[in-house]
């Protein structure tokens, strides 16, 4: 490795933080929450999917809720 190498190795070190480094504690902050809240509201979704697909296999009314067919 010359000295020209060296230099830009070091230069190239010394270059300022990019925007998701300087602002990776916000993106921690944002997204660690958002995961057991996105899981929690899927898990209503499939669950309401799943309702849905179990009255149409077996021809049950779904209380509350009128047939479009």
């Amino acid at each position: 490795m010359g000295l020209g190498e060296l230099e830009s190795v070091m230069a190239r070190a010394a270059s300022p933080m990019g925007r998701f480094e300087r602002y990776l504690p916000l993106w921690m902050a944002l997204y660690v929450p958002s995961g057991p809240a996105l899981g929690y509201l899927m898990l209503g979704l499939l669950s309401i999917l799943a309702t849905i697909e179990y009255a149409w296999a077996t021809g049950t009314q779904i209380e509350g809720v009128q047939n479009f067919v």
